[in-house]
């Protein structure tokens, strides 16, 4: 099993991707096809948490939902944008905490 690095490039695998076979690939080339062939020979489960890329892909997913509440700051001040950006981390968070189940010991 290859070992994980801290520098490992993150690169987002379709389904159905293809190793590219150009004669003189470039960096971006060569480190996809990397990727490639650990997910093949790790399974796509595992290549996943290998190589963080299910940080990636949570991260993404939460700029997403920034985004949905709205593209641009309305207040012009630093420190009003400032509490304009904690109230939409604290609106996200309550929403994270309703989709977060709650277990309780039986017993």
């Amino acid at each position: 099993k290859p070992a994980p690095s801290k520098n490992v490039t993150v690169i987002h695998l379709r389904c159905r991707s293809a190793l590219n076979c150009d004669v003189a690939p470039h960096a971006g080339a060569i480190a996809r096809n990397e990727a490639l062939r650990a997910a093949k020979y790790l399974g796509r489960a595992i290549w996943r948490r290998w190589s963080g890329y299910h940080r990636r892909s949570r991260a993404e997913t939460k700029m997403h939902c920034v985004k949905l509440l709205g593209q641009s700051l309305m207040a012009r001040d630093f420190d009003r944008q400032v509490a304009e950006l904690q109230v939409r981390a604290a609106v996200l968070n309550g929403y994270t905490a309703l989709g977060r189940p709650v277990t309780e010991p039986m017993g």
